[in-house]
């Protein structure tokens, strides 16, 4: 499986084209030490440096970028015959057709009306399809324009740097999303228009990276957090690769089905095996969730049943050993899944996030749909979705607009699909809400249990029976069997299986008016595609506000041990 199966990191640059010639030597030293660095702390991820080649910031750029060993694509402004016009140096012109041809993509975006536009559009692009961009940059926002009134001129650095702070909507029409702001950092250079400008740069901030921050939020870590989590996906992705490809396969059996329209798909491979693995990921660690909730409870039952032992009918120092180890052991298990360096319980809940945005995407795309996953995913809280929006937008920033036809195929292997998934005759509605019954009938047992053990406590206290000498050991009975409810209502409760259950009903439920509607769109004669395609579109932006809603559901119910 390729590298484009896994989630690649994109950095777009934007820099002064004349930036003086002595200072070339410095500005490539410290974009390659940069460079240099991302690639040390990130082996197991593609890094994409996105820039238009012009010269100078660029050049400089693209030539550390790929000395460094990362991946260069280029980001035309316009078509390249027209692209070369604005090359005023023979030399420049011929660096820029060498960088092209080392570049592993070109994309070449639309002619505008004007210059002007064509390069408002590419740093639109920059920002919009990069985690990071990088700013080649005196500091100088304001220039004269055509009319000599000082503004910020259009398609400049200093637009880019703008676009970054204030952000940049997915496109220019009215959204009520909040914009998509990136992190970007400055590296201070010169430029030979500027030198005579007052302010001049400062000497001691001259070839320094200086973090723009426009928020009182820290945006610095925030870039960490999101370069570290694709870091962590990518590393468990290619260890899954290598030792659970029938699962892999197996998960993309699932969404694809047994008669797939492969030609229709075949643009989108990388996205379909990147939702194949973050299923696998995401399944894998459910699993794991739920056995070391019930390894820490089972360690918290013994050490709580050592501790009665030791309190009430055998004091020696085995049985606080005993409780002491067990409660060591809790602690354990739950520091090293729930809260250790990896943070798995947050993994499954983002790796499940991932991929059904994904399984969106692809039935989208399949379906003829030109929506993008990454522009609708969205939560009540501001960045809590960022690493899963950029890791969606990155796997489709280079993919033509689809001209699928599917929509027949898309009905029966997503919309049918889900719909039996969630409330079939063996749906997991149903299977969860079974699952929240027996767990409260396993706690109506236990509070009977405890409540049968104090009235036989009560009877031979008043009545002195034989079993007079055994009543410290029913106190204990009692005491455990509360005990045990209380981690069993713990563990339903951590497990959701009543919440989940009513969730699964609430999308069963969307899928089965979807697919009714949808089967009216296609029994009429000719079959209306378009009303189809509205349907689906419609299903899709509800599966992922349905998603996000689960995501912040499960983030604010973590599981906490609490051995009280």
């Amino acid at each position: 499986m390729s590298i484009s199966s896994i989630l690649p990191i994109h950095i777009g640059v934007s820099g002064h084209t004349d930036i003086p010639a002595s200072d070339h030597k410095t500005v490539k030293e410290k974009l390659l030490k940069k460079f240099q660095n991302l690639r040390k702390s990130h082996k197991h991820t593609k890094i994409n440096v996105l820039c238009g080649l012009a010269g100078g910031a660029d050049t400089l750029a693209a030539q550390a970028a790929l000395k460094a060993g990362l991946s260069l694509i280029a980001v035309l402004p316009m078509p390249q015959e027209e692209y070369e016009q604005d090359f005023k140096h023979p030399a420049d012109l011929n660096e820029f057709r060498r960088l092209l041809g080392e570049s592993e993509k070109t994309v070449s975006l639309p002619m505008q009306e004007t210059r002007d536009e064509c390069y408002e559009q590419l740093g639109r692009y920059l920002v919009k399809h990069s985690q990071l961009v990088i700013a080649l940059w005196d500091g100088i926002s304001e220039q004269r324009d055509a009319q000599g009134n000082l503004a910020i001129l259009v398609g400049g650095t200093a637009d880019v740097v703008r676009m970054c702070t204030e952000g940049v909507n997915h496109d220019k029409e009215f959204s009520l999303s909040a914009p998509d702001k990136t992190y970007c950092e400055q590296l201070v250079t010169r430029r030979i228009k500027h030198e005579k400008e007052v302010p001049p740069v400062k000497l001691a901030q001259l070839y320094e990276w200086k973090p723009v921050i426009e928020s009182k939020n820290d945006p610095e870590y925030k870039i960490e957090l999101l370069f570290k989590k694709t870091e962590r996906f990518n590393y468990h992705a290619q260890k899954l690769k290598s030792s659970a490809t029938n699962a892999i396969e197996k998960s993309k059996g699932y969404l694809l089905g047994e008669s797939p329209p492969k030609q229709v798909l075949s643009p989108i491979e990388g996205v379909i095996n990147c939702f194949a693995i973050a299923d696998t990921l995401a399944a894998k660690r459910q699993v794991e969730r739920a056995r070391y909730i019930g390894l820490v409870s089972l360690a918290a039952l013994l050490s709580i049943t050592a501790q009665q032992i030791y309190a009430g009918l055998v004091m020696n120092w085995q049985w606080f050993l005993a409780h002491t180890v067990f409660l060591a052991i809790a602690f354990a298990l739950y520091f090293w899944f729930f809260k250790g360096r990896d943070g798995r319980e947050v993994q499954f809940v983002e790796w499940r996030t991932l991929a059904e945005g994904l399984r969106v995407q692809v039935f989208w795309y399949a379906a003829g749909i030109n929506e993008r996953a990454s522009d609708h995913y969205r939560t009540t809280k501001l960045n809590e979705l960022d690493w899963v929006v950029e890791s969606l937008n990155n796997l489709m920033f280079d993919i033509a607009p689809t001209q699928g036809d599917a929509v027949h195929w898309v009905k029966k292997c997503w919309i049918e699909d889900q719909y039996k998934y969630f409330i079939g005759t063996k749906g997991k509605a149903k299977l969860n809400e079974q699952k929240a019954k027996k767990f409260q009938r396993l706690c109506h047992y236990c509070i009977g249990t405890a409540f049968a053990f104090m009235l036989l406590t009560v009877w031979i206290t008043l009545s002195p029976t034989i079993l007079a000498t055994a009543i410290d050991f029913i106190l204990i009975l009692v005491a455990m069997a509360f005990v045990f409810f209380a981690l069993l209502k713990n563990y339903a409760s951590q497990m959701g299986f009543e919440e989940i259950g009513l969730r699964y009903k609430r999308s069963g439920c969307f899928f089965e008016q979807a697919d009714a509607q949808i089967e009216k769109t296609l029994k009429v004669q000719p079959p209306d595609l378009e009303k189809a395609r509205l349907v689906i579109t419609t299903m899709g932006k509800e599966a992922l506000n349905e998603n996000a809603a689960w995501l912040q559901l499960h983030n604010m119910n973590q599981f906490e041990f609490d051995i009280a």
